[in-house]
């Protein structure tokens, strides 16, 4: 409810202190580097209770990822600590605005991000954390359907994905 009291939370998350990003990273990043990592990952929100910010041609759009060998990951009921494992490791990171990429938080130097959302959606959040991590953070805009639905441009990711291998 707080955030339909208050939208403008969003704005100060934006402003987030980097002393607060490295103090998480600190905390949660550890040495151990067992089990499995992956270099490319999209988050899938397919299994979200919300039915906002979904892809709209979800199955074209994971078959194309499945090609350029992205891991599909649903995080919803993924162990954090295995987010954080998996997350410190990727290479590649797509997406639809939501959540998970909070984990952003936990990624090296130089990830690359491909954050796609509804033009009814401005938060920069994301960005942000990006810029405290020196990700290498890009967003696509598109304009939003019902519920903030996106249908994603299959040629132009196509050609993202040709040039990150």
């Amino acid at each position: 409810l707080f955030w339909k009291i208050n939208f403008n939370w969003f704005e100060n998350l934006e402003k987030i202190n980097p002393v607060i990003i490295k103090n998480i990273r600190k905390k949660f990043l550890t040495k151990n580097n067992k089990g499995k990592s992956y270099k490319n990952i999209f988050l899938d929100r397919s299994d979200s209770p919300n039915k906002w910010h979904q892809i709209l041609n979800y199955n074209e759009t994971i078959s194309l990822l499945k090609k350029y060998n992205f891991k599909i990951l649903k995080l919803n009921n993924m162990e954090f600590k295995k987010q954080v494992k998996i997350f410190s490791k990727a290479k590649n990171i797509i997406g639809v605005h939501g959540a998970g990429f909070t984990n952003l938080i936990f990624c090296q130097k130089n990830t690359k991000v491909l954050e796609l959302r509804s033009s009814k959606r401005n938060f920069k959040i994301f960005k942000s954390v990006s810029k405290i991590n020196n990700l290498k953070y890009r967003c696509w805009v598109y304009k939003s359907k019902k519920n903030d639905n996106i249908e994603i441009n299959q040629k132009k990711l196509d050609n993202y994905l040709k040039k990150l291998n």
